[in-house]
């Protein structure tokens, strides 16, 4: 699946996403487990960055680690994958 461009983003999203960086656990239904870094978090989704593959069309729960030590809980889908040569994945994640 291809990524949108930015353009198109712009006009698809529905929630504004922050910067903020968050550290989350990915456990998908089929037993898979992925943990890495969220940035671009908002409501709607956020973009993971793992060593862990997972695939496309992945679901889920993830936990994220929110600033100041709260956690929380979410149902998850992976919508893309990048791949990063020798570095790991970026997964598109509602």
């Amino acid at each position: 699946m291809k990524r949108a461009t930015s353009e198109t983003v712009r006009v698809k999203r529905k929630f504004q996403r922050g910067t903020v960086r968050v550290a989350v656990v990915l456990r998908s239904d089929d037993g898979k487990v992925a943990t890495g870094e969220a940035r671009d978090v908002s409501a709607g989704g956020m973009k993971l960055t793992t060593h862990d593959k997972l695939g496309e069309g992945i679901k889920g729960f993830a936990q994220l680690a929110l600033p100041g030590g709260q956690l929380v809980r979410t149902a998850v889908e992976t919508v893309w994958e990048d791949a990063i040569p020798g570095s790991g994945y970026v997964y598109g994640i509602r």
